[in-house]
C-alpha cells in the first residue's frame, strides 16, 4: 500500500508469494474501478505469469507455473491411485487434499476447480477420478473370482458357507472382501445372508424351482422347498426368509405363497 503503482504490487506478488491472490479483494483494497482493473489485466507481463481464476463467485490470480504444477501433482496422484486399486471408482477430496500442505488449500481447491472445468478429472458421487476411468479388477483378483464364483457354480443351491471357501480358497475374510464388495455391486453376486453369498444366476434358477412348487396358487411349506431344492433344512430356511425379504414369496398360515 505504500507504492503508488497497483499493477507493480500485484505483478510482485503473484510472484513472489506463489500463492493465489484474491483479485476481488485486491481491486477492493486499492479502490480500483471495474475500468482500471480490466486496464490492469490486460497488462502483458501480468498475463504471461498468471491465471486467472473463478472460484465461489471470487476472482484470483495465480502464478503459472504453481498453478501447472499443482494441476500435474493432482493428476499424477489420480493416476497412482487408479494403478494401486483398480477396482476403485475414485477417491473422496478431502483425500486428495491432504496430500498437499495446509497453506496450499486455496490453491488446491482452485487447480482442482480448473481440471474439472476442462473436464480432465471428474467427480462423480463424491468421488474424484481422472476422467475416463473405470473401475477394472486387477489380473489376480479377476483370477480369484474365476475359482470363487466357479465353487459357487458348482455347488448349485447348495450355497456354502463364507467359512467354506476361504478354508477351500486359502483366503482371509479381508481377501475374499475384494471379490465381493465389487460383484454386489454390479448384481453379479447376491447376499443370502452374513455367512453365505450366492450367483444372481443361482437365485434365479432357486426362484424358477419355487414357482414350479408353488403352481396354480399352491401354498407349500418348508419341507416342500425342502424336497424340491433337495437341500438340509437350515439352509432351506435361509432361501425362503431371503425370498419373503425380496417380496418373491410370504408367509400364509405355517406355509408360503408366491407374493406376485
Amino acid at each position: 500500500m505504500e507504492q503508488d503503482d497497483p499493477l507493480a504490487v500485484l505483478v510482485n506478488s503473484v510472484l513472489e508469494t506463489q500463492q493465489p491472490i484474491n483479485f476481488s479483494g485486491f481491486m477492493g483494497n486499492w479502490n480500483m474501478t471495474a475500468k482500471q482493473s480490466e486496464t490492469c489485466l490486460l497488462d502483458p507481463q501480468l498475463q504471461q505469469c498468471s491465471e486467472m481464476i473463478e472460484l465461489d463467485g471470487r476472482k484470483y490470480l495465480v502464478a503459472k507455473k504453481i498453478f501447472g504444477q499443482t494441476m500435474r501433482e493432482i493428476c499424477q496422484h489420480l493416476e497412482a491411485l487408479h494403478h494401486d486399486r483398480p477396482m476403485e471408482a475414485g477417491a473422496l477430496v478431502i483425500d486428495v487434499a491432504t496430500q498437499f500442505k495446509t497453506d496450499g488449500a486455496l490453491l488446491f481447491k482452485l487447480a482442482l476447480a480448473d481440471l474439472l472445468k476442462d473436464a480432465r478429472v471428474s467427480l462423480n458421487n463424491g468421488l474424484l477420478s481422472l476422467a475416463g476411468h473405470r473401475p477394472t479388477l486387477s489380473s489376480q483378483v479377476q483370477q480369484r473370482w474365476f475359482l470363487f464364483s466357479n465353487i459357487l457354480r458348482k455347488g448349485g443351491f447348495q450355497v456354502p458357507l463364507l467359512s467354506e471357501i476361504e478354508k477351500e480358497m486359502g483366503l482371509t475374510s479381508k481377501q475374499l472382501s475384494t471379490l465381493i464388495i465389487p460383484a454386489l455391486k454390479s448384481g453379479d453376486l447376491i447376499q443370502l445372508s452374513q455367512k453365505r453369498y450366492m450367483l444372481c444366476k443361482t437365485r434365479d434358477a432357486i426362484k424358477t424351482a419355487i414357482i414350479e412348487l408353488a403352481t396354480d396358487g399352491k401354498c407349500f411349506t418348508v419341507i416342500d422347498a425342502k424336497a424340491q431344492l433337495g437341500l438340509g433344512r437350515g439352509l432351506t430356511i435361509e432361501l425362503l426368509e431371503y425370498l419373503d425379504s425380496i417380496q418373491f414369496t410370504r408367509r400364509q398360515g405355517d406355509g408360503r405363497e408366491l407374493f406376485f
